[in-house]
């Protein structure tokens, strides 16, 4: 039956395998996104937060202009710009981020039944259309009244902040008064107050929140934790069986130090697979309204891919290592399973022993004496009967 005990070990040798390869990706994600931590110091590193408000404000320019929307003030004006990042401030975004990733840690790690965050942005928009009203007063209260000529030109609705004079029906507070409320009820952060209820969704959304849809996810991350330790039981287990099932010891110990080379490279190619592609993939992710914020999405993309593969090539290296030990190790005592051969013994050997010697062999040595040959019936020798004597009377 060997080669039903060479089916098993090939058997044994994917699952090892595997299961080398697959733990280091799970350690890899344990490590990276097991806490909160982390992912806060990233997306803090990659400077996204200055560049979000900006970002958010151009796309929600893009989708009023695919909607037909009738905005009188052009999110994207350097005024309006300005008056966003100083209500929406780097820090009160990474502190509003930082909530939310906690909360949702907090209900993956079965801390809580549902993420329970509160970010309460509508004082923040509020401020931001104040600013915008005051801006669009202060520009038109600075332009002469438009010509007949001028006025003529203007397209309609007026943009108050790219007009070179102001309409003589203008007036410049009622203007800034009526943007201002045009941009409380813009689609720029339709939901100032973001819940666990409202982030995702519309004010008419109909679907669910996405602690319902994602409901098994807490479950998977909880999971996730324990794969590092399956994963290294599994490759004892599957170890031990290659070396006891092989035909010999030596096959089962060359067999996993072949299994350890191809993990490793698998690991190492991973790494710089990785590298070449993470840049590929980012430009995949372009977008006129989130090209603003395309170098820190591109620091981000690349934190996050060093992070993760640097200890594939770590472990590829480790495992190069190992298989190379175990090669040496075969090298080195791949003589000792043959039996050793005795010496021949010369005739100078034999001639030059002395007689103690060769009284000690003799003695040692047991003699046997030749027997006599079998001679036939014909052959054997007579017997001479001796002579009978007279009995005298």
């Amino acid at each position: 039956m060997i080669w039903l005990r060479k089916g098993f070990v090939h058997i044994l040798g994917v699952l090892l395998f595997i299961s080398l390869v697959g733990g280091v990706a799970a350690v890899s994600l344990r490590q990276n996104f097991s806490k909160p931590d982390q992912l806060k110091s990233w997306l803090s590193q990659s400077k996204i937060y200055d560049k979000a408000v900006s970002a958010a404000l151009s796309q929600t320019q893009e989708d009023d202009t695919k909607n037909g929307g009738s905005g009188s003030v052009s999110l994207s004006d350097s005024s309006v710009k300005q008056a966003a990042e100083q209500a929406f401030s780097p820090q009160l975004l990474e502190t509003s981020v930082n909530t939310f990733i906690d909360s949702n840690y907090a209900w993956l790690q079965g801390k809580t039944g549902i993420p329970t965050f509160n970010i309460d942005l509508s004082s923040a928009k509020e401020d931001f259309a104040t600013k915008v009203g005051k801006a669009v007063t202060a520009r038109l209260t600075s332009l002469p009244v438009c010509t007949p000529a001028q006025l003529a030109a203007i397209q309609i609705p007026v943009d108050p902040l790219s007009i070179d004079c102001r309409p003589a029906i203008l007036v410049p507070i009622t203007e800034g008064a009526r943007v201002t409320q045009e941009i409380r009820d813009s689609d720029f952060l339709n939901q100032p107050n973001l819940t666990a209820d409202t982030v995702g969704r519309n004010k008419d959304s109909t679907d669910k929140p996405y602690y319902n849809s994602a409901s098994k996810a807490p479950k998977y991350f909880q999971l996730a934790q324990k794969l590092p330790l399956i994963f290294a039981g599994l490759a004892a287990l599957t170890t031990l069986g290659v070396l006891f099932i092989s035909p010999t010891r030596r096959k089962g110990w060359r067999r996993v130090g072949v299994i350890l080379t191809e993990a490793g490279i698998v690991l190492i190619a991973s790494k710089f697979v990785a590298d070449a592609m993470v840049s590929k993939v980012a430009d995949k992710l372009s977008n006129s309204a989130l090209d603003q914020i395309k170098q820190p999405r591109d620091d981000l993309v690349h934190q996050i891919e060093a992070s993760l593969f640097q200890i594939n090539l770590y472990a590829g290296i480790v495992f190069f290592v190992l298989a190379i030990a175990i090669f040496i190790y075969l090298f080195r005592t791949r003589t000792s399973d043959k039996q050793p051969e005795p010496a021949p013994v010369s005739d100078n050997a034999v001639s030059n022993t002395s007689p103690e010697s060769n009284k000690a062999t003799d003695l040692d040595m047991p003699t046997t004496q030749p027997r006599p040959p079998i001679r036939s019936s014909d052959e054997a020798p007579k017997i001479k009967k001796p002579p009978r004597q007279r009995l005298i009377q």
